[in-house]
């Protein structure tokens, strides 16, 4: 019976797709931006030794409470963090030689949506043995109806079939994200105003006593 258990345990082993422990974790990063400004947020994927060939992603910019304004997706998105050495598949990305890594859409605000992805140019894993830069999006708040100081927005990676990682022999690996937050923050002029208003607002209550 031990040798049948074992034989009938490696015969799965074979026909049965392999699918990784969830050992990757993709952490989005945050953003102070100032209203009208735009600026960039850190992709970040780490692993305890796991092989990554190919990864797709379904980035949503999501507001967190009640405004009737919207940030969105730079468009196009920069490649330039391809050749970042800290890149996932920094020397050996396809994208970098034939881009672009993804297209930017709408889909429930203008431009809320970035779709894309990479792959090894080799058919070569790499290997995810600490925190490697997986994206860097760029985002604006200079929109049609532009964020005020306070509003906060959530970018997530969706968990739809877009979102994937798998090895050189196709299997799939399985992964957690966390979301990342921008906070919009004044713009320069009126923070210069605030504080002139604080200023004379000072020099009153001194000129009264």
């Amino acid at each position: 019976m031990g040798r049948w258990t074992v034989f009938l345990a490696g015969l799965l082993s074979v026909i049965v797709p392999r699918t990784a422990q969830a050992n990757l974790t993709v952490s989005v990063g945050t953003l102070s931006l100032q209203a009208g400004g735009t600026g960039f947020v850190d992709v970040m994927v780490s692993g305890n030794g796991d092989p990554v060939d190919a990864f797709g992603f379904e980035f949503r910019i999501q507001p967190t409470g009640r405004t009737a304004s919207w940030l969105q997706f730079a468009n196009p998105q920069p490649l330039d963090y391809l050749t970042d050495p800290s890149y996932l598949l920094a020397g050996d990305s396809f994208d970098a030689g034939d881009p672009p890594v993804g297209n930017v859409i709408t889909d429930i605000l203008p431009l809320d949506t970035f779709l894309g992805g990479d792959l090894s140019e080799s058919d070569i894993d790499s290997v995810v043995t600490s925190s490697r830069l997986l994206a860097r999006l760029e985002v604006t708040s200079d929109t049609l109806l532009r964020p005020s100081a306070g509003d906060t927005f959530s970018i997530l990676l969706l968990p739809t079939s877009s979102s994937y990682f798998r090895d050189a022999a196709g299997d799939p690996i399985a992964f957690t994200s966390s979301a990342g937050t921008v906070t919009i923050t004044p713009e320069p002029g009126t923070l210069c105003l605030l504080a002139a208003g604080a200023v004379a607002l000072l020099v009153r209550r001194r000129l009264r006593r």
